[in-house]
């Protein structure tokens, strides 16, 4: 068995050397990205294309996959619990919205728990709501987001008061105004019992509607079970979203 392995793992070398002396160490770069290309499934090629294009098509960067783990974080108290940054799909964003039940989008605020980048806050921005606010935890996902809205061009836009917070989302303030909270998967289920138990006592304290769109089976099960209001399933599955209302 040992002398298995070692045939293989020099045959193994070889055919690296080789590649190397045909083609440099930039043509065995390719093949290797090649071949892990092809690994990829024509969806996940198809969403990462799409990721890109919204970037390149409003200047802004917001594509990617980032893990919590790789940050900077000055407070890693909630480190485990917090899951990792990836833009939403502008077009499920969308379906989102258009899924609302007929809103005053200027009486509202949509508020991002967990805003990363800020592609949410963006997309928001193609609605008129009175103001986007981004709530964001680690500080370098929070400063690319200030880029972005500054640099973000987009001839949808219709509300330009935009901004990204650097704060727990487990101890932010909430702005006394109906809101729309937007929850895309950022977090455990421990986080999103703090998030709903803050957001509860703003509501005792400012009664007025909100809205929550939650993504992910696990975050909607608590805000079920929290006295939220089912009102649609926007999609199905492990990471499909729902949107609940609390009572009017």
């Amino acid at each position: 068995m040992l002398a298995a392995n070692r045939g293989i793992i020099l045959g193994f070398s070889r055919r690296i050397r080789s590649k190397v002396r045909r083609d440099g160490i930039g043509g065995l770069a390719l093949a290797v990205w090649w071949q892990s290309w092809r690994r990829v499934t024509g969806s996940e090629r198809q969403e990462r294309l799409l990721d890109g294009e919204f970037d390149r098509a409003h200047g802004v960067d917001t594509a990617g996959v980032i893990s919590l783990y790789s940050l900077n974080l000055p407070n890693r108290e909630n480190l485990d619990h917090g899951l990792k940054y990836q833009g939403i799909n502008p077009r499920i964003f969308r379906k989102m919205m258009a899924a609302l039940p007929a809103i005053d989008f200027s009486k509202f605020v949509f508020i991002d728990y967990g805003s990363g980048k800020g592609r949410a806050l963006l997309l928001a921005a193609e609605y008129p709501f009175s103001r986007i606010i981004g709530v964001e935890f680690a500080p370098e996902l929070h400063m690319i987001a200030e880029r972005n809205i500054q640099a973000y061009r987009n001839p949808r836009q219709v509300c330009r008061a935009i901004q990204s917070i650097c704060a727990d989302a487990t101890t932010y303030e909430l702005p006394p105004d109906p809101a729309v909270i937007y929850i895309y998967n950022p977090f455990d289920a421990v986080l999103m019992t703090r998030v709903l138990e803050n957001v509860a006592g703003s509501l005792s304290a400012h009664p007025r509607q909100i809205y929550l769109l939650v993504s992910g089976e696990s975050l909607q099960t608590v805000v079920a079970g929290a006295g939220f209001r089912r009102l649609v399933q926007v999609s199905p599955g492990q990471f499909g979203t729902a949107i609940f209302a609390n009572s009017p």
